[in-house]
């Protein structure tokens, strides 16, 4: 936008805008500077004064050229000091000016014609809105920064502060030393889900609006109130100890909180944790994330405050496991500490030979374990919590490719072309840009058949982030390797996802398997299963296959594959030329 326009705009924005609303909005943005404001009074004093006294020896076209001071003395109120020390600003300078012209002070001539009068009206009246103009641009930009400033750090349904003026508040605590000692309280809404189910989006927004103010009115005086979720909470108290008594009554009330919406009532049920902020947490995300955990303990529909001493509850000792397993894991993958695994996935088209393992055998999982410090096969489920907190698994995923496809590069039975090798990969890798062009590098360099590898990802990790979970599977196929969708009926909406996923196989979470024979439910959620992936042309295997009832059922379902102790327990691979 041009200079003049914008000058237009801001006189129109003058004009039709309430001068108490535009001095509100001064006050609002402009900091209380006072010593600058006496500092511009000051200046402009002087200037008067020396220009009254000296100014008739330094004439610049008839007027003192120390008036000309005046104009950056403007320029200056304008930008830094509001619309409302401006218009003051603006009244002494055309006072001054006025005075000079009108006595002939310093030596400046006295308007003597008609004409003259009106230049010197001109000149005063265009300074005047040039300087107003330029204050109410400034003071409108100042808003809008503001405003952009309050949308990024405050939640727009309840008003309160966000999770990213919370984390950054907590991480300035936590480098504040020991003379700060604030407390964090983490406060959950019990049921939320169920209430947003059975009463919608606006009963929702009109929940967490109540009970936004409800926090404020208690908490306000001696906290600072955060939304950081769903119907998550936050608030820090200034130290230790200040949370009103008030504040404490109500969170350890037992009865439910209560309020009406289109006469329909609401009973909320608060829990929450207290615990003080130190530099004992590794980061916000920490903290908050040992507080969720606490509140967590509380039975459903148990309203209460805990108290949270983070020298009693393990905090250090979890930070002294986590940093150990970190350095491990480093180690692990520097020396080659991990082995890999395999077990047998065989068809279920001949029970006799599938028990026997006798058939063919079709189908391996490739499994991954890590070597202990007494030389024993650490499970994954130990480790890999810590990988993925350290966010290692990419760099575990690309050694578990790497070496998988040389032992089956050289492994005589693994390299049978009927043979098919499923490797795992992490919802980490899915989300590396980087991961397929490694996994095509790989196949490239040990010639292995992409048609051989089957890759295999979680149903939780897929739904996660679907679309990116879609577009990793549709580079994988891509390659000529097969996807399998891991742990599947855990998910939520698992069959409405699924035909956005296009897998080759399904393997159905053993949680349904292990007690199909006795629990109709699973096996009315295996059938399912089977009926979908055969519409979809998907291939079905069931893990954690352990009896011949169960495999006799799984048959009977008319189940693809089978996986468990019954076929096989995993074995190292060793490699052979």
């Amino acid at each position: 936008m041009s200079y003049p326009l914008e000058v237009a705009r801001s006189l129109i924005f003058l004009a039709g805008r309430n001068f108490s609303m535009l001095y509100q909005g001064d006050y609002a943005v402009y900091p209380k500077n006072g010593r600058e404001k006496i500092l511009w009074l000051s200046l402009f004093g002087l200037n008067i004064l020396s220009t009254f006294l000296w100014g008739e020896t330094h004439l610049y076209a008839g007027i003192s050229d120390q008036l000309f001071i005046l104009f950056p003395l403007l320029a200056w109120s304008a930008y830094r000091l509001g619309v409302i020390f401006s218009s003051i600003a603006v009244f002494l300078t055309c006072f001054g000016i006025f005075s000079f012209y009108a006595f002939g002070f310093g030596g400046t001539p006295i308007p003597v014609t008609e004409q003259e009068y009106i230049a010197l009206l001109t000149f005063i009246i265009t300074i005047s809105l040039l300087t107003y103009s330029v204050a109410v641009i400034t003071l409108e930009r100042r808003l809008e920064t503001s405003r952009l400033r309050y949308a990024a750090t405050h939640d727009p349904l309840s008003g309160l502060l966000n999770t990213r003026a919370l984390k950054d508040r907590l991480e300035s605590l936590m480098k504040g030393g020991a003379c700060i000692k604030p407390e964090l309280g983490y406060l959950e809404i019990d049921q939320y889900e169920e209430m947003r189910r059975h009463y919608g989006v606006s009963g929702r927004n009109m929940l967490i609006k109540r009970f936004g103010l409800h926090l404020n009115k208690i908490l306000s005086q001696s906290c600072e109130i955060f939304r950081i979720g769903a119907g998550e909470f936050a608030f820090i108290s200034k130290e230790k100890g200040a949370l009103p008594r008030s504040a404490h009554t109500w969170l350890n009330n037992p009865e439910p909180y209560r309020f009406e919406w289109e006469k329909k009532q609401f009973s909320i049920i608060p829990k929450a944790c207290l615990l003080p902020v130190t530099s004992h947490f590794d980061s916000p995300h920490h903290l908050l994330e040992l507080a969720s955990a606490h509140v967590n303990r509380l039975s459903k529909g148990k309203r209460g405050l805990i108290s949270i001493d983070p020298m009693d509850d393990g905090v250090l000792k979890d930070r002294e496991i986590r940093a150990k397993w970190m350095g491990k894991l480093q180690q692990a993958l520097a020396d080659d500490q991990f082995r890999l695994l395999y077990q047998p996935i065989v068809s279920l088209n001949d029970k006799q030979a599938a028990v026997k393992n006798t058939s063919t055998m079709q189908h391996v999982e490739i499994l991954l374990r890590l070597i202990g410090d007494d030389g024993s096969l650490v499970e994954p489920g130990i480790f890999m919590p810590y990988a993925e907190a350290f966010n290692l698994m990419p760099d575990i995923d690309r050694w578990v490719v790497s070496k998988a496809l040389h032992l089956i590069e050289n492994d005589p039975m693994l390299r049978q072309p009927e043979t098919l090798c499923a490797i795992n990969l992490s919802g980490q890798s899915i989300n590396d840009m980087a991961f397929p062009e490694y996994i095509l590098e790989q196949l490239k360099n040990t010639h292995v058949d992409a048609k051989k590898i089957c890759f295999e990802i979680t149903e939780t990790v897929a739904l996660s982030d679907l679309k990116q979970a879609a577009h990793f599977f549709s580079q994988l196929r891509e390659m000529g390797c097969s996807v399998a969708l891991d742990d599947f009926g855990t998910g939520t909406a698992s069959f409405e996802y699924l035909k956005r996923l296009h897998v080759d196989y399904l393997k159905i979470d053993g949680s349904f398997i292990r007690e199909i024979e006795g629990n109709k439910l699973d096996y009315v959620i295996v059938t399912a299963i089977q009926d979908v992936a055969r519409t979809t042309g998907a291939k079905t295997i069931a893990e954690y296959v352990e009896t011949d009832g169960v495999l006799d059922l799984l048959i009977k379902l008319g189940i693809d594959y089978g996986q468990g102790y019954i076929f096989g327990r995993p074995e190292e691979i060793t490699k052979s030329d």
